[in-house]
């Protein structure tokens, strides 16, 4: 199986602040019979200071950005997102989802929040 990001389109706007260019992306998977499916995900991330939180499907983990490590996964009781538990018509990625606090983040999942604290993952 393989995992895609298709780029399905793209916008340019032209305006006094400048040109900006939006891509409009989803992710797909591709099977041993060669059919592609677009998969219904949302992914949420967020930094603070060397902190990198990422938040899809049914967990949430924390990365070094200066090691390149993984610090701490944690699983979530539902799908982050809203489009966790889609048909695959809609899909996510928002880059803006996650904003961690000063040493914990807070991530939806399903109809309840989880509070991950920075350093290791513990629910607060």
């Amino acid at each position: 199986m393989q995992l895609l990001v298709l780029s399905n389109g793209r916008n340019t706007t032209i305006s006094d602040a400048g040109l900006t260019t939006t891509r409009h992306l989803d992710f797909a998977a591709v099977g041993a019979d060669k059919t592609m499916w677009r998969m219904p995900i949302s992914m949420g991330v967020g930094c603070k200071d060397d902190t990198l939180v990422v938040a899809a499907g049914t967990s949430a983990s924390a990365w070094s950005l200066s090691k390149r490590t993984l610090l701490w996964s944690h699983v979530l009781e539902a799908p982050f997102g809203k489009y966790g538990a889609g048909d695959g018509a809609s899909m996510g990625i928002d880059c803006n989802t996650l904003r961690p606090g000063k040493d914990a983040v807070a991530v939806h999942a399903g109809k309840r929040t989880v509070k991950l604290a920075l350093a290791d993952g513990a629910v607060r």
